[in-house]
């Protein structure tokens, strides 16, 4: 996607606007480079630690059972089939769940891949959302503080209620419903 729109839109100011794991790979691409601001909205610091004590058996379930069944019966996370948009391919989210796993979550990952995090230096608006299980903004603020420790970063947290919904979680933001 990066390539098409260096290709085809050369002069243009570019955004790039990440949502959770789109939002926390940023820093394993130089892909980044060529946006003037980054925008994330629940990139988080995903370690099981970092999740609310309640919600810890139902990020278990999902990441240590539904994935990899699911994934060895379709050959792809149906992430469509859960409400969670479209499908993921099966190594994307095994490489998910490293990320929940692994105690420095996406450093052990990046350090075992392509670590670019240190070199952002944009500015970058990380959003937060208070409901949201996934990313909770003790888990957001991990990873603006641990991950990208040079850019230029600037913190909003949505609280539901404030902005006149009842919930928005993770995944509601993007729905048209709302």
């Amino acid at each position: 996607m990066t390539q098409y729109i260096e290709e085809f839109y050369p002069t243009h100011k570019k955004f790039l606007i990440g949502h959770s794991i789109g939002g926390i790979m940023i820093g394993l691409t130089p892909a980044y480079k060529i946006y003037s601001k980054i925008i994330t909205i629940g990139l988080q610091y995903g370690y099981i630690k970092n999740f609310h004590r309640k919600d810890k058996p139902k990020v278990t379930f999902f990441f240590k059972i539904a994935i990899p069944i699911l994934s060895k019966i379709y050959g792809f996370f149906p992430s469509q089939k859960v409400g969670m948009g479209e499908p993921i391919p099966k190594g994307i989210a095994h490489d998910w769940k490293k990320l929940i796993y692994f105690k420095k979550s996406i450093i052990d990952y990046a350090d075992q891949t392509q670590n670019l995090f240190e070199e952002i230096t944009k500015p970058i608006l990380i959003i937060s959302l208070d409901d949201d299980f996934m990313a909770t903004p003790k888990a957001v603020d991990l990873f603006a503080e641990l991950v990208l420790k040079n850019a230029k970063k600037k913190r909003l947290n949505i609280v539901p209620k404030e902005v006149g919904l009842e919930k928005i979680g993770h995944l509601d933001f993007f729905r048209g419903e709302k």
